[in-house]
């Protein structure tokens, strides 16, 4: 995967300081995400993860839409 695409889904998934978060979900050390970006190339063995950290903030997103439209004014339970 090209870093550049990696780096513009670590943000939209951790916001402006992404790269230690990212580095925790992914399981690596944020020195390997430093070596990515010089190489200019992520893994693609990280690709999977990446999806599932999409889909996670997706669905977590559709519910929070989904509360907004019902009205609802209180955090959703964990």
């Amino acid at each position: 995967m090209d870093f550049d695409y990696f780096e513009q889904a670590g943000a939209l998934l951790f916001g402006d300081n992404w790269i230690i978060p990212a580095a925790r979900a992914l399981g690596v050390n944020r020195r390997t995400i430093y070596k990515w970006k010089v190489l200019g190339e992520v893994p693609e063995s990280n690709v999977p993860r990446l999806r599932e950290l999409v889909a996670e903030r997706k669905a977590a997103l559709g519910e929070f839409e989904r509360g907004l439209r019902s009205g609802r004014r209180r955090p959703i339970q964990r």
